[in-house]
């Protein structure tokens, strides 16, 4: 079966009303050295994007800031804290919004300011060291956005390369220790760094999750020799899995067409768009945009049965195009064609990802599965 090509350009759609922010108690201002900048994540309700910074205001105290941002995609205030963290160039942020919470927040009014470190009374002290985190532990409790320190050796999944719309090479393996194995993608320097057979503490790693959770080193990386462990115990073939359910009798199908934000690193989706409206906003970035520019996003939701074992899995639209062979976007104002076509399908093996619930291929079906792939 041929790979279909997807196309390099997002296809477009073609309400919600401005997002209101939660009103303020009160006005901060703070002066000091930036200690920490976490890496930008996802809040658990909503679609807002953020990052956590640390600012240094004493001798021995620090106080949390979160900064808001448009989305994954937007570094440029991630990129000024880190710089004024590397240099240690002392700064203080002005007409920060205190909630009723206690949690401070830096919104677009507050005003970010270089000041002498002679105006400074305390010298900068750099961050506590995180302590070193399982890699069983991360599995279990760590949510994308968090950093850690991990410690283990590498076994590499092949050469470094570089990835579409990018000029830093990357190179894949796997992250071994007593307790577990987890994928990690090592960037740059950070590569050269890290040879196979040696033990290794890798600190300020960033938690990802793409079809499951994931480690990538980042700017604030370090790497240094650790003590060996024993790895003995560690079935990477299990680690290393991939679930795949063979030949299921594909039950009731259903896809959902959605718009979606076209500002760049905002992947909000768009609600409540009606015939008389030509205009929405997005409640994450708070950007307009023309309902017909709005991007387009097809997902497809499966019920299998296999030897009477229900499964809901979920496919987005690059499966259905390989698989298929076609651009499944033509189906966008009639998709009874093409869920008509999909139930109709015999003898194709679904391939899941680490958790069981997204669809990472969907192939004919294999007789005989490597060992990365276990049947359920």
């Amino acid at each position: 079966m041929e790979n279909y090509q997807s196309p390099k350009k997002r296809v477009k759609y073609g309400m919600s009303s401005p997002p209101t922010s939660p009103a303020s108690s009160s006005s901060a201002s703070f002066t000091g050295y930036v200690q920490q900048v976490n890496g930008t994540r996802k809040s658990d309700h909503g679609s807002n994007h953020y990052f956590d910074l640390y600012l240094q205001v004493s001798e021995e105290g620090n106080q949390m800031i979160r900064v808001m941002t448009a989305g994954m995609d937007d570094t440029a205030k991630h990129q000024l804290f880190r710089d004024k963290k590397h240099a240690q160039q002392p700064i203080t942020l002005t007409n920060l919004r205190v909630a009723s919470s206690g949690m401070v927040f830096m919104h677009n009014n507050t005003v970010v300011k270089d000041v002498p470190t002679m105006s400074v009374r305390f010298s900068y002290v750099p961050p506590a060291a995180l302590p070193v985190t399982s890699i069983a532990d991360v599995i279990k409790s760590k949510k994308q956005g968090d950093t850690v320190t991990v410690s283990g050796t590498v076994k590499w999944n092949g050469e470094a390369k570089t990835p579409t719309n990018s000029k830093r090479k990357v190179r894949d393996g796997k992250l071994i220790d007593s307790s577990g194995a987890i994928d990690i993608s090592v960037w740059e320097d950070h590569i050269a760094q890290i040879k196979e057979k040696e033990f290794f503490q890798i600190s300020n790693c960033k938690v990802k999750h793409f079809y499951g959770k994931k480690l990538s080193t980042s700017h604030e990386t370090i790497i240094k020799a650790a003590e060996q462990q024993n790895i003995t115990e560690v079935n990477l073939n299990k680690a290393a899995s991939k679930p795949r359910i063979c030949c299921p009798e594909i039950e009731n199908a259903y896809i959902d067409t959605q718009a979606m934000c076209n500002t760049k690193g905002c992947r909000t989706k768009i609600t409540e768009i009606t015939e008389a409206k030509k205009m929405v906003r997005c409640t994450s970035c708070n950007r307009a945009m023309l309902v017909e520019n709005c991007y387009l996003e097809m997902t497809t939701t499966f019920q299998l049965d296999k030897d009477g074992k229900k499964y809901t899995v979920v496919a987005n639209q690059n499966i259905i195009s390989n698989l298929l062979n076609e651009d499944i976007f033509l189906y966008k104002d009639n998709v009874d064609d093409l869920i008509l076509k999909l139930l109709m399908l015999e003898k194709v093996d679904f391939e899941l990802s680490s958790n069981g619930r997204m669809i990472t291929q969907i192939v004919n079906h294999q007789e005989k599965l490597d060992e990365a792939t276990e049947q359920v």
